[in-house]
């Protein structure tokens, strides 16, 4: 009995790995930049966020995503690292983020409901395109 692949299932199998590495790739960005903005002690958190000039600095404060973060704190982190998004892309980014995040279908409920909120109570911005809301934060008031 032979366990020979075909071209096409290795093929496949390659692709899966691809994209699980770059998932991992991800979150070893996302550590590295939490502990760069970590380490610069001399600093003060509004030099930190320079590069995101645009964002609210309220929002903005920590850039390190927590599995205990509310609801609320998580669409803002996602929003600070995405610029423009739907609830759903919002919802995907989390769980790619989040292992413990397993039930696709009730994290996109949560979100959606949450983000959708957030609008109508004007803590983030956002807009109508064909059939999809997309949320954004809101620039800053200055």
């Amino acid at each position: 009995m032979s366990y020979e692949l075909t071209d096409a299932q290795v093929l496949t199998q390659l692709r899966l790995r691809k994209i699980k590495l770059t998932l991992e790739l991800e979150r070893v960005d996302i550590a590295i930049k939490a502990f760069e903005e970590v380490d610069v002690s001399g600093m003060n958190k509004f030099d930190l966020m320079a590069i995101d000039t645009d964002v609210d600095t309220d929002l903005a404060a920590d850039k390190r995503y927590s599995p205990t973060m509310t609801n609320e704190q998580k669409v803002l982190w996602a929003l600070s690292k995405m610029k423009r998004a739907t609830a759903v892309e919002i919802s995907d980014y989390l769980i790619h983020t989040d292992p413990e995040l397993k039930n696709r279908h009730r994290v996109i409920t949560a979100i959606t409901y949450t983000a959708s909120r957030m609008f109508n109570a004007g803590k983030i911005g956002g807009e109508k395109v064909g059939t999809k809301n997309w949320y954004k934060l809101k620039a800053n008031k200055i």
